[in-house]
């Protein structure tokens, strides 16, 4: 039998200092961590398994396999590994076949045992060295000390991804000598994580070389050797994470990262299909509960004080909002002692002086729980905490409880006020947080002490992955998780057999609540929503006992504090470059079927092809020529099709989009390597559009047809996703026919990438060469946009390339393709996926409107992040607000014309608020179909992405009510009616017809009128006065009279302009809206800047003035005007004219453009024309944007001439 210092890897070094007689129990693999070693074996793959279920003891299986079996891919069988001893003690009778003699080239090979952070290591490797140690293994040789170097005495080394990197760029070791890699944690592989650039820089790029491509002489493939890749081990609990403000579509948003991580790793998810139930059996669910509190307290009084004395005092490194934040969630001494330890400053004396309420002695102390419940200076949040741990106290013996706060300052406030109560000083309380504040050692004391003599721990994130401590039974979640993987991992902390787990909820908070129901959407999450009464009972109902540790128990916990994380660490979110989607259905079923999704994509230059691209990768053969492409060039990003051919085209995309969904294979188009082809061959012609072969679009369709015959038509791919049906497509292959790479005009062709890179010598590899070289401006994350010219009949396709400056690199090369990463790929849903939301959409809320266009539509459900344009949902939510105010304001004003201005702006304000705005979008199901990246923190139909729990709420409330202006906007467009038309459908206006075909602002008119001229007799002359400045006929002069009467004139009967003038500001809204909506390609904040210029009050005051209308109006004796009374006026102007003429927009817009308003519009229309000539010479792309809308840019209006700088038509498009 080995001593324990043999397995020593250097000299004079000891694995492990203990004694040699400690007997080390290694617990015996289950049948599910065979079964997936057995999985892992066959191939590369990624082993799913909880917490707790035994990742590290798969690795160690997967090692003995390795270094005891010549055949990597033969498996020794479960009888071996079940076994107390490896094979290096077995006799000789007793030792499983081999394939030959040993492979002593094999024996030198390293295994890397990968871990993501320095601190995992000393854990890591004591697992692996107690497997092996107990096994009597004489060839695992285990290095200690962590430093990587070329010596043959050790063969396993636990390391971190960048020193092995560091390694390999320093050519200590060789990528050929390493047999297997272990990523442990291995979702970490996103991004630019070193686990990904470990897998691009060595692993992609030595893949073997497509013999095909060696018949084109390469020098750069001459050169290149075959090396036999090592085997790829991937060890996780959570393969992806989610923000928990979720739709029902983020199934598949889940699936889409996970597939990320099986491209980053090159290997397949694996989970234990045939031994599931026992798995379970082994992984620990703790008793969930959520428990509601309330934010909102009747106190505000000591609110405020703690405001005026955080103003008086001036504490800069707090601010107001964190007052009032940590007010709610602690109460008022929580708050206090938060500035004191903010500000190290004794605050609770000084703090009496603002507020004398406050009455409490220092040091504060609390002798009962019925003390704690009826003070006013502690939050409802922290009294259901209080109450909780003295319950289970009471209850169990030797209690062990974990609280997670999300900030440092909650934490240390909590432990504080925990030590006020005294019957919890013998709790020991103490803080756990991150190494940024807290060190390793300090850490290490805590879990030591936690294990022991330590009995309530209060710890940040800090503490939720990595804390072994199996007798912890009772998990608060202070602060509500944002992520799945938060709640797994601190959820995962509860080991104890009778554990439970509490989540505290705001039941004031909607989003709080949507997250605790997203939270229990899954197996393992089954969360019951509990009374704190109820919890109590249920407590004291069940006893837990749990003796002390030993102090045998507690040394093996010290090393478990290296696994913990930095509070300050933010988690890394997964971006999208999908390679293999792999389906993921039951294990039996081997028809696994391919597909490949494409876009065609095309220039005008010398080189006409066809390319495929999809979804935020774009490929090339390696034997096409390579170019830079310009942003300056992007009228080269077109092709023009007939309308016929561009109805083909979508209607090609969407099928086949489909059919892909549903799992259709169309078997004449597979290939010989398993991959499903298509190629659209392209033919050389004078023509744009003659690149396209359309007849194998028309084979291709009817062949898809065919296919799907037995499909559901009703079904759509939204459908599809809120079901769960995962996308069947593995790989996204791009090919071309004529192996033409597409090249723009007027860029340098005088030499290509392979011939400058060949002058270099062999210096430099290819492809640094091509790192180092190019930067190309390109976007892949829109594959296809589309527009329409109304004058010249033609559908344009728009290649995003051309549309954004875009960085682009290569992020690695491999066989037939090169793969290019760009700085904004974060766009996942591609334009068919979109458009099919879009057709959703409207089949739902527009079925019978013909004129609502799928692209426009689509871009009117579209978040400015999803677009590469400035094509986005932000123009037609500012034009729908301004319909939408008009439609409420005639709504109001006719069915309560004799109301006062105070009603009609509360009327007004409920209509329109976001809030009631928001509650019609969540009632419609709005949010089912908005498209964005991930950028945001509520629901999307695309990936959620959190910035800021703040900043997420503010944008989801905001964004619903956005989303109903913004489909208001797009009918609108069309007709004003139509949009008046969908605001009542919605039930935002009642009134079914605006009609104003009589005087509508009192019912006995003839009786007002006399009063009027009675009472002020010159009305009459000046009335006809402002009809021949106006050129306007009133058909009821009671609305001229109305116009001209100040509120100061005290008349009666509501006879004054205020009314008119609230109709005409809405008005004037519109019209200054609809003229830039149609006539300017400005952004929302553009357009609200200049719409102010226009409307504002000086702009109108001066305008009456320069036609002396202000001396036409009757005011209170020695009142002096001002110059917001006069633009009053001018707006009440407008409103007459627009009720007296039946709502006419035409005798409207005769009032703006040709009579007192056409000299104003007509500078004001120059000025934004100058803004954009002079931000086009800033941005070309804004030149393109022009030529996308030339539809609406070329509308006629009546006065000709004021409208001459319409934008030229592009030759392109001639």
């Amino acid at each position: 039998m080995l001593s324990q210092p043999s397995l020593s890897t250097q000299t004079g070094d000891n694995t492990n200092d203990s004694n040699n007689n400690t007997i080390i129990t290694i617990e015996k693999p289950r049948a599910y961590q065979l079964e997936l070693l057995r999985e892992s074996i066959d191939g590369n793959s990624i082993c799913i398994l909880p917490t707790g279920t035994g990742k590290t003891l798969l690795a160690c299986l997967l090692i003995d396999q390795l270094l005891h079996q010549n055949d990597k891919k033969e498996y020794m069988g479960d009888e071996y590994f079940l076994s107390s001893k490896c094979s290096c003690c077995i006799s000789d009778q007793k030792k499983p076949p081999t394939n030959g003699p040993p492979d002593k080239k094999k024996l030198t090979k390293k295994i890397f045992f990968l871990v993501p952070t320095t601190a995992l290591r000393k854990q890591q490797q004591e697992a692996i060295f107690k497997y092996f140690y107990k096994r009597e293994c004489s060839k695992m040789k285990i290095k200690k000390d962590f430093t990587i170097d070329s010596s043959k005495s050790w063969n396993v080394i636990v390391s971190t991804p960048q020193i092995l990197l560091n390694a390999l760029q320093s050519q200590i070791i060789s990528f050929e000598d390493i047999l297997l890699l272990v990523f442990d944690e291995a979702h970490h592989a996103t991004k630019d994580h070193p686990y990904v650039k470990l897998m691009r820089d060595y692993y992609h790029n030595n893949k073997p070389i497509d013999p095909s491509l060696l018949a084109y002489n390469f020098n750069f493939l001459k050169d290149r050797q075959p090396i036999e890749l090592p085997k790829i081990l991937g060890l996780t609990a959570t393969p992806a994470s989610q923000s928990l403000y979720k739709t029902s579509l983020n199934e598949h948003t889940l699936f889409l990262r996970k597939a990320k991580l099986e491209f980053s790793l090159d290997a397949s998810i694996k989970v234990p299909y045939d031994y599931m139930e026992e798995m379970k059996k082994h992984v620990n669910n703790p008793r969930q509960h959520s428990v509601a509190y309330s934010s909102k307290s009747e106190l505000i009084e000591p609110l405020n004080a703690l405001k005026t004395f955080h103003s008086y005092h001036n504490f800069r490194d707090i601010s107001v909002d964190d007052i009032e934040k940590n007010y709610r969630e602690l109460g008022l001494i929580g708050s206090l002692i938060i500035i004191s330890l903010i500000c190290e400053l004794d605050v609770f004396e000084s703090f009496k002086s603002f507020y004398p309420i406050f009455n409490l002695n220092q040091p504060i102390e609390f002798s009962s729980m019925n003390e704690i419940n009826s003070s006013p200076f502690i939050s409802d949040k922290v009294k259901i905490l209080f109450d909780l741990v003295d319950t289970y106290e009471n209850t169990n013996e030797n209690m062990r409880c974990i609280i997670f706060a999300e900030r440092i300052v909650h934490v240390k406030a909590i432990v504080k006020m925990f030590r006020m109560y005294r019957k919890f000083i013998p709790l020991n309380c103490k803080e756990l947080i991150g190494s940024s504040v807290m060190s390793r050692q300090a850490q290490a004391t805590v879990v030591k002490e936690f294990s022991h003599t330590t009995r309530l721990l209060v710890a940040t994130k800090a503490g939720e992955e990595g804390l072994n401590i199996s007798k912890c039974s009772l998990v608060v979640q202070f602060d509500i998780c944002n992520t799945t993987r938060e709640h797994i991992q601190s959820m995962g902390r509860a080991r104890h057999e009778l554990s439970r787990y509490v989540v505290l909820y705001d039941k004031d908070d909607y989003s709080q609540i949507i997250m605790l129901t997203n939270m229990g959407n899954n197996e393992r999450s089954i969360i019951v929503d509990t009374a704190l009464e109820e919890l109590k009972e249920y407590i004291k109902s069940e006893k837990v006992i749990i003796t002390n540790d030993t102090q045998e128990d507690i040394e093996p916990l010290i090393s478990s504090i290296e696994n913990l994380s930095d509070d300050e660490e933010i988690e890394k979110k997964d971006t999208y470059i999908p390679k293999p989607i792999r389906y993921e259905g039951p294990k039996d079923n081997n028809n696994v079927k391919l597909f490949v999704s494409q876009m065609i994509i095309n220039s005008n230059g010398k080189e006409e092809m066809t390319a495929l691209l999809t979804f935020g990768e774009i490929q090339y053969p390696f034997e096409v020529t390579m170019h830079p492409l310009w942003l300056k060039l992007f009228p080269c990003g077109f092709i023009t099709v007939t309308k016929s051919e561009y109805e083909k085209l979508i209607a090609f995309y969407m099928r086949l989009c489909r059919i892909i969904y549903n799992n259709y294979a169309l078997k004449d188009y597979f290939y010989g390597d398993g991959r499903f082809y298509l190629v659209l061959p392209s033919c050389r012609g004078n023509q744009p559009r003659d690149v396209i072969d359309w007849n194998v679009i028309y084979t291709f369709e009817k062949e898809l047809s065919q296919s799907e015959k037995d499909y559901p038509q009703s079904m759509t791919i939204l459908d599809h996703l809120r079901l769960g049906v995962r996308v069947p497509i593995d790989y996204f292959i791009v090919t071309t026919y004529n192996k033409d790479f597409y090249a723009p005009n007027y860029i340098d062709e005088s030499s290509t990438p392979l011939e400058s890179f060949e002058k270099q010598g062999s210096t430099i590899t290819y492809q640094s060469y091509l790192k180092d070289r190019y930067e190309i401006m390109c976007d892949s994350n829109q594959p296809m946009l589309s527009a329409y010219s109304l004058k010249y009949h033609r559908y344009v396709m728009l290649i995003p390339e051309f549309c954004k400056p875009t960085s682009l690199r290569i992020d690695f090369i491999e066989s037939l393709r090169a793969v290019f990463k760009t700085s904004n790929e974060g766009t996942l849903m591609s334009l068919v996926e979109q458009t099919l939301v879009a057709h959703d959409l409207k089949n739902q809320m527009f079925p019978s409107c013909g004129y609502i266009n799928l692209s426009e539509l689509r871009n009117a459900i579209t978040h400015r992040t999803s677009q590469n344009l400035d094509t986005n949902y932000e123009r037609y939510e500012f034009f729908g607000d301004t319909i939408l105010k008009y439609a409420v304001v005639l709504d109001i004003v006719l069915r309560f014309p004799f109301e006062n201005m105070k009603f009609y702006n509360e009327e007004k304000t409920a209509k329109v608020s976001n809030s009631n705005l928001r509650k019609l979008a969540q009632k419609l199901s709005i949010m089912d179909f908005f498209i964005e990246t991930q950028y945001y923190h509520h629901n999307v139909a695309g990936i959620a992405f959190s910035k800021s729990e703040q900043e997420a709420s503010v944008k989801g409330k905001k964004v619903r009510a956005d989303i109903i202006e913004s489909l208001i906007g797009l009918v609108g467009k069309h007709s004003i009616e139509e949009g008046v038309k969908l605001a009542r459908d919605l039930k935002l206006v009642k009134k079914q017809n605006f009609i104003a075909d009589k005087f509508i602002l009192n019912s006995n008119p003839e009786y007002v009128k006399r009063i009027i001229e009675n009472t002020i007799p010159d009305i009459e002359k000046n009335a006809k006065e402002l009809e021949r400045i106006i050129g306007y006929k009133f058909k009821n002069i009671l609305y001229a009279y109305y116009t001209l009467i100040h509120p100061s004139v005290d008349i009666g009967f509501n006879v004054n302009y205020e009314t008119l003038e609230f109709v005409g500001d809405a008005v004037l809204d519109l019209y200054v809206s609809r003229t830039m909506f149609h006539n300017f390609y400005l952004d929302q904040s553009e357009m609200h800047t200049f719409r102010s210029n226009f409307v504002r009050n000086t702009a109108l005051e001066k305008i009456a003035k320069d036609f002396r209308i202000d001396q036409l109006l009757f005011v209170k004796k020695d009142l002096k005007l001002k110059a917001k009374s006069i633009s009053d006026v001018m707006e009440a102007l407008i409103g007459a004219v627009a009720l007296d003429s039946n709502l006419d927009w035409d005798k409207i817009t005769d009032l703006m453009e040709l009579s007192i308003f056409s000299p104003k519009l007509r500078d004001w229309l120059e000025g934004i024309e100058t803004y954009e000539n002079e931000k086009l010479l800033k941005s070309p792309k804004q030149e393109l944007n022009k030529v996308i809308n030339i539809k609406v840019r070329l509308k006629k209006y009546k006065n000709k001439d004021m409208f001459k700088f319409c934008l030229p038509v592009d030759p392109l498009l001639a």
